[in-house]
């Protein structure tokens, strides 16, 4: 994908302590993607009433525009502990309406996905099914 079809994306991270998502809108940096702003909360138990909460961010990803102003910013410090209580997943929506979650898993100073792990749901199927998807994420990813 070249960066005028680049999909529409955000990050989710779930704390573990307190069983809440993080969802946190994304924007383009030359060919890559660097998350932006404050991020918006939503706990576990209210995933059902919040999925227009997650496609907003998408829809906002292709006017997302990067500044040092928005960036996401953590000291070693702040990121080690953030890290140590919080998944992470990236959900991406693909030109065809389809979104892919991809659990992401802990390793050394970051997280990474691992080859063919994703959970697809059909543009058909994201109000009903994206809920579950993430909660699936998580356990894929713990």
């Amino acid at each position: 994908m070249n960066q005028q079809q680049m999909a529409d994306s955000a990050k989710a991270y779930f704390n573990t302590t307190n069983r809440v998502f993080l969802f946190v809108a994304e924007a383009r940096l030359g060919f890559g993607k660097v998350e932006v702003g404050n991020g918006i909360e939503v706990p576990e138990t209210e995933l059902e009433s919040n999925v227009r909460v997650i496609i907003n961010l998408l829809d906002a990803f292709k006017n997302n525009v990067y500044s040092p102003d928005i960036a996401r910013r953590y000291s070693d410090e702040e990121y080690r502990i953030f890290r140590k209580h919080h998944l992470s997943i990236n959900i991406e929506r693909q030109a065809s309406g389809e979104l892919i979650i991809k659990p992401l898993h802990h390793e050394k100073s970051g997280y990474i996905g691992r080859e063919g792990e994703r959970i697809l749901i059909s543009m058909h199927d994201i109000w009903a099914r994206l809920p579950s998807a993430l909660r699936e994420a998580v356990k894929m990813a713990s």
